[in-house]
């Protein structure tokens, strides 16, 4: 389910399950490396007239995304609520309380921008993960940590927040403003690289262990060749 209200509405009130994706200049761009070829979906949306609706069908079948099973206004809400109870909401970080959680142990902090944003400057202990690459990676991620999701100004983040929330990680929230708010207040950036992913983390201490237990091995065998003591050699006797 693809729902194209605006970020705002969407953090505010959404179907557990859907993804957001705003309709705008870049509609068409995280569409098409968000949503699976191969699958059927629906769209929730504000479009009041068929023709825009069609104009919405239409782009979508531009970037291969043809199997809209069924379209509906955005009032369906209302009937999703009587039926299923409380919407589903994005929780919403502003810099300074991002800044007082950071370095707690369980916050991830995941930066969607782009490579080439990452490296003029990011926020310290971040992992990034572009947001067209988020599909690919999100098993990275751990799920039972708490994940805030951070972009320039918080319209890929809050996506990418919606993106997970869609597929079952319940712990998540979207930086307010994205970097550009962190920066405004003053608070460290960093120039480094992108802090490990929990599976990176857990596959370099396997590697270290497997590479520690070489080494003791290696030096074991080392001590005890050069404790050992040369054999005699039978049957060679000097002759009287």
């Amino acid at each position: 389910m693809i729902d194209t209200r605006p970020a705002a509405k969407f953090a505010a009130g959404h179907a557990s399950g859907t993804l957001n994706i705003p309709l705008g200049k870049s509609f068409l761009n995280w569409s098409g490396a968000l949503v699976p070829e191969d699958r059927d979906f629906y769209i929730i949306t504000e479009a009041e007239s068929d023709d825009a609706v069609k104009l919405i069908l239409g782009d979508l079948s531009k970037v291969g995304l043809g199997r809209v099973s069924g379209v509906f206004q955005a009032d369906v809400l209302h009937e999703w609520k009587s039926r299923h109870g409380d919407l589903e909401t994005v929780a919403q970080l502003d810099a300074p309380r991002l800044n007082e959680l950071t370095g707690r142990n369980g916050l991830q902090v995941v930066d969607v921008r782009s490579p080439e944003e990452w490296s003029r400057g990011h926020l310290p202990g971040a992992i990034h993960i572009p947001l067209a690459r988020l599909p690919d990676r999100i098993g990275e991620l751990d799920a039972s940590a708490h994940i805030v999701l951070q972009c320039k100004g918080g319209g890929r983040s809050s996506i990418a927040t919606s993106f997970l929330q869609s597929r079952g990680l319940s712990k998540v929230s979207n930086l307010a403003g994205g970097f550009d708010a962190w920066v405004a207040r003053g608070f460290e950036i960093d120039a480094g690289k992108s802090a490990p992913t929990p599976r990176e983390r857990k596959s370099a201490r396997s590697s270290s262990g497997r590479k520690s237990a070489r080494s003791s091995g290696g030096r074991k065998s080392a001590r005890s060749s050069s404790g050992r003591k040369p054999a005699p050699s039978a049957g060679r006797r000097r002759k009287s």
